[in-house]
């Protein structure tokens, strides 16, 4: 009890202090609330602050404010009451809307007396903005123009606050329903080509034309190659292979169509070639409302360039994998043609599968040229031989090509005799299924086996079909390489598949499944002359992997 009393006898004075500090403290708070009181009462009577102690206020004129109508002070009070609901969330004032200064499309469109206006969704326009040629119907807000545009007309895009940053062509029937030709900024650069087709055509092949010289295409060792790479370009819908002296045009756009004859004209100009081969693509045209005209004059929806799908459905089904050439050759353009790829003299068919040849393929062809030296190859879906013909020129002990085309194995044939290496080539016109079957069960291996099946995948939603078609064909495949180190070399020519990035995980599962491990040597895709458009990524489609089977 004595300490007890001796503790709080102790603590009293501390306790005291404590307490005289708090009301100090409690009465400045006091004083100081009083003295903003005291501050904004004087404010509010407009009268000059000339208090020093807590600091001087800047001196402000008085406004002198003129006498308003009451109509007009109502839209004050409207205005007034409009601005505060421009306050953002995060507490920011926003700037009132104005309208978009006109640019150099607005003036060209007015130019010519205006045409219709295709306004883009909010939040979509980056994506064109960005460079993405193909405006999709969900990314449309509304079409402006009275009467609406036709198909094959041209059109401004917008965003949605009005600002006009491209112009393309529409196309109502299309699941492309704008074809991006020129930004904003690229018109700024080129107004000459400013919603003028013509000027625009010119400019873009002339283009085509300068960077492949600028990669030495064509050149005294090769003369087969890709002048214009559909969107790599800015061309979409437009393809167009040299093979030799002929050009041919694989045309899959209403836009191009419409185009044609001037298209020939610039092609034969900037290449200086006149025989020309145009094939349309009548199932993309078909989707885009076009039909092919027949002798008559009437349409005719015969599907000219279609083969490849159709050889690529047999595949999945697991039938013959052949494609038949388009019939109907016309007396201009022989039924093959003579060219060079790097030093290798080659027949092709400017009627036959695509444009008649697999041009992508080049340097892969090169780099088994380069391998090939005294090893053994198999080359599954050969079609003309360009690989397999490769590889013998490289030195190769004997290499037996496959494929169920046998227009296309006549011409292997053919090709072999060119240079020189038909007693060291087989060509089999058989399903490579099949062969493979049979060549495993006799115990043969290959140092090299190239397998190049034609498109397994057209659309994202057979990917899951191809994906099962393509493991079966590599499991097979892989089985036949030589376990003492030989390569695979597998391709996939399916944009679905490539954009997946599912053919790696697919090729390695098959070569599990068969027991035998992979390396990955090389993830290559088409050849230099194949330039693509970074902000459409849907225009790589080739994938060709080589791998070290062990």
């Amino acid at each position: 009890m004595v300490a007890f009393t001796l503790f709080s006898d102790c603590l009293r004075p501390c306790a005291m202090r404590f307490l005289n500090a708090t009301r100090c403290t409690s009465k400045v708070r006091c004083a100081s609330l009083q003295i903003r009181a005291a501050a904004t009462a004087i404010g509010s009577n407009g009268t000059r602050n000339s208090g020093r102690r807590w600091g001087a206020a800047k001196q402000r004129k008085p406004v002198q404010l003129a006498a308003q109508p009451a109509s007009h002070q109502t839209e004050s009070k409207k205005s007034h009451s409009s601005s505060k609901s421009e306050v953002l969330r995060k507490g920011k004032l926003s700037t009132p809307s104005q309208a978009p200064r006109p640019n150099c499309l607005d003036a060209a469109a007015e130019a010519i007396g205006g045409i219709a206006k295709v306004v883009i969704k909010s939040g979509k326009a980056r994506l064109f903005r960005d460079g993405n040629p193909m405006v999709y119907p969900g990314a449309i807000d509304r079409v402006v123009g009275r009467p609406p545009p036709a198909p094959g007309a041209s059109v401004l895009l917008q965003a949605g606050n009005g600002e006009t940053f491209a112009w393309g062509i529409f196309n109502p029937d299309s699941l492309f329903r704008v074809r991006v030709l020129q930004s904003v900024a690229d018109a700024e650069r080129f107004p000459e080509q400013a919603l003028n087709v013509p000027r625009l055509l010119e400019a873009r092949i002339r283009a085509a034309g300068a960077l492949r010289k600028s990669i030495g295409l064509p050149s005294d060792h090769t003369t087969v190659y890709r002048l214009i790479n559909s969107e790599g370009d800015r061309l979409s819908g437009l393809a167009v292979d040299v093979l030799g002296d002929t050009l041919v045009v694989a045309s899959s756009s209403l836009f191009i169509e419409m185009n044609k004859h001037l298209v020939v004209r610039l092609l034969s100009e900037v290449t200086g070639l006149a025989d020309v081969v145009w094939r349309p693509h009548s199932v993309n045209l078909g989707l885009e409302g076009w039909r092919k005209p027949s002798a008559d004059g009437t349409a005719d929806a015969a599907e000219d360039t279609a083969a490849s799908e159709s050889r690529a459905q047999q595949l999945l089904e697991g039938n013959s994998e052949s494609e038949a050439v388009t019939p109907g050759i016309p007396d201009s353009v022989a039924e093959s043609v003579e060219m060079l790829e790097n030093g290798m003299r080659l027949l092709a068919s400017p009627y036959g599968q695509k444009t008649g040849f697999y041009v992508d393929q080049r340097d892969s062809r090169q780099l088994i040229r380069q391998l090939a030296a005294g090893r053994t190859v198999l080359d599954l879906c050969t079609y003309t031989g360009g690989f397999a013909i490769s590889a013998a020129l490289g030195g190769a002990k004997s290499v037996v090509g496959v494929d169920t085309s046998k227009p296309a194995l006549d011409l292997a044939r053919r090709n072999a005799e060119l240079n020189g290496v038909e007693d060291r080539c087989i060509f089999l016109n058989e399903d490579i299924m099949q062969v493979m079957k049979d060549q495993f069960a006799k115990g043969l291996r290959f140092d090299i086996v190239i397998l190049d099946p034609p498109k397994l995948a057209p659309t994202r939603n057979s990917l899951t079909a191809a994906t099962r078609r393509y493991r079966s064909l590599n499991s097979m495949a892989v089985r036949l390489v030589s376990p003492e180190g030989g390569l695979l070399m597998t391709c996939s020519c399916s944009a679905a598949m490539t954009q997946s990035n599912t053919f790696i995980p697919t090729t390695m599962g098959a070569a599990a499944a068969a027991g035998r491990t992979l390396t990955l040597l090389r993830n290559a895709s088409a050849s230099l002359d194949h330039p693509a458009n970074p902000a459409y990524l849907e225009s790589i489609y080739l994938t060709n992997l080589l791998y070290r089977v062990t």
